[in-house]
This record gives C-alpha cells, sequence and structure tokens, in this order.
C-alpha cells in the first residue's frame, strides 16, 4: 500500500470486522436469514445502494477506529464525501470484476464486503477482501461472518480456493475474527501506512477457502 492521510475507496489500507463465528449457510435462492428478531438480507450492491454503502463505511470507521487511529481524523470523514468517491469509481469497479456485498437488517445497511482481484503479485492463485465493515450495533451477530461466507461462495464458484486481507496490526477485534473464520496471519507481510498523520501497520492475513 502506498502511503496516505485519508480514507482511501475501495481499497482503504486496513479492514475491520468482529462477528462471532458460527457457520451460517446462506439459502442462494433469498441469501437472508431470520434470527433473534433480525431479518438479514445479503445482496450485489447498485449504484443506488451507494448512499447506504457509504454510510456504513463512515460509521464504522468511527465506532471501530476510536483510539486506533486520530479521533480529529475520525470526526472529519464525511459520508456525502465518501458516497461521491464511492460514484466515481462504481463503473471500475464493475469492469474489473470487483464485487460489493451489502447486509441489510429489516431494510437497513449494516455492513459490506468488497473483494476481487489480488493487488499483490506475489499472491498468485489468491483473490483479495478488500475491505469489510460492520456497525458497532451489529457485532458479535453473525451478520459479518455472513458476508464473509457469501464472498467465499462467489470465490469458489470462481475456481479461486484462496485468499487475503490487510488488517490493522493494532486492530485485536478484527484478527481475532479473522483467526476463528481459519484466518492465519502472516507477519512477514507487513506494510506501513500513515492515517492522520499518524504512522500505521497493516499484516496480512490468508485463508483458505472451503
Amino acid at each position: 500500500h502506498a502511503g496516505a492521510s485519508h480514507l482511501r475507496i475501495p481499497n482503504p489500507w486496513h479492514y475491520f470486522l468482529t462477528a462471532d463465528a458460527l457457520r451460517i449457510s446462506l439459502s442462494p435462492e433469498t441469501n437472508s436469514l431470520q434470527r433473534a428478531g433480525m431479518k438479514i438480507s445479503i445482496k450485489e450492491a447498485g449504484f443506488d445502494d451507494l448512499h447506504d454503502l457509504a454510510q456504513v463505511h463512515v460509521e464504522s470507521w468511527q465506532q471501530a477506529y476510536i483510539g486506533l487511529v486520530p479521533q480529529e481524523y475520525l470526526d472529519s470523514l464525511s459520508i456525502d464525501a465518501r458516497q461521491k468517491k464511492w460514484e466515481e469509481i462504481f463503473p471500475s469497479n464493475i469492469a474489473e470484476n470487483k464485487h460489493l456485498y451489502i447486509a441489510y437488517d429489516d431494510g437497513q445497511a449494516v455492513g459490506f464486503i468488497s473483494f476481487g482481484p489480488n493487488r499483490d503479485e506475489r499472491k498468485g492463485g489468491f483473490a483479495e477482501i478488500y475491505a469489510v465493515y460492520l456497525l458497532r450495533k451489529c457485532w458479535g451477530k453473525g451478520i459479518g461472518y455472513m458476508l464473509f461466507e457469501k464472498t467465499t461462495q462467489k470465490l469458489l464458484k470462481d475456481g479461486i480456493t484462496k485468499a487475503y486481507l490487510w488488517a490493522l496490526s493494532t486492530n485485536q477485534n478484527a484478527l481475532a475474527s479473522y483467526k476463528k473464520w481459519g484466518g492465519l496471519v502472516d507477519e512477514t507481510m507487513i506494510t506501513y501506512n500513515q492515517i492522520g498523520g499518524q504512522d500505521v501497520k497493516d499484516i496480512m492475513v490468508n485463508f483458505d477457502l472451503h
């Protein structure tokens, strides 16, 4: 990753998610699940979903990165600016075979995952998960894992059996979840960047998909 001091789309330097590790099978017909009073649905994001996507993107950062990056930077994030950026890159994402799945809880957007071709020449045969985000109120409810499993289903269908992502080294919630899902941290794969003027370190997490 190149260093930067702003929230990059669609591949911010680190990826956040915390959820339980329940094995949840999604119906390919509905991609929905009812549990604990929630009605969760997952779909491929379209242009009309980009406002919801931007809202989750910004609010999840502001909730998850408290104490990990400068608060002034988190306070400066703008949903409108994120939406405009997503609208700018959305057509090229489709052309480059990148995918966005967005999760709704009873009609309200609560999380998303972005993935596609890898950008690291050392990772031949791997897909890359560019970003995983979930609102704090949905942590621990299995929604993040649903997004991950939906991604796994798509990649396996396309003949891809391995994936990786980058995670902020200090984001213990995210790393714990990835490990529950079978992710293996490779601390020999490291990138250094800046967020809001603060130096941060990312480490790679690898997944064998099944």
